[in-house]
């Protein structure tokens, strides 16, 4: 089943959705720091976008056919205040 994850992160959903064996072919994250740490992770793409516009962010970065589903994560603010107040947090992925 093709899905796009909305509001990435890291990808911690991502690699959950994928274990079990769905296709993943994109993945849409506004934080820099977050989308590279993605990149890092994973082969397909992710953008880096503000998903205000769903519809126009998503639905011209995604090819072939309709992905199936759609799944978001819901915004860690206190993580996203951390890594931007301290240059200790966000500088590195796993």
């Amino acid at each position: 089943m093709r899905i796009v994850d909305l509001f990435a992160g890291c990808g911690g959903l991502s690699k959950g959705f994928q274990d079990a064996g769905f296709q993943i072919v994109a993945a849409f994250e506004f934080w820099n720091k977050a989308a590279e740490c993605y990149a890092l992770n994973f082969s397909h793409p992710v953008f880096t976008t503000d998903l205000s516009n769903i519809e126009e962010a998503v639905g011209k970065r995604v090819e072939g056919p309709r992905a199936v589903a759609l799944y978001g994560e819901y915004l860690c603010a206190t993580a996203y205040d951390r890594a931007e107040a301290s240059p200790r947090y966000g500088s590195h992925c796993s």
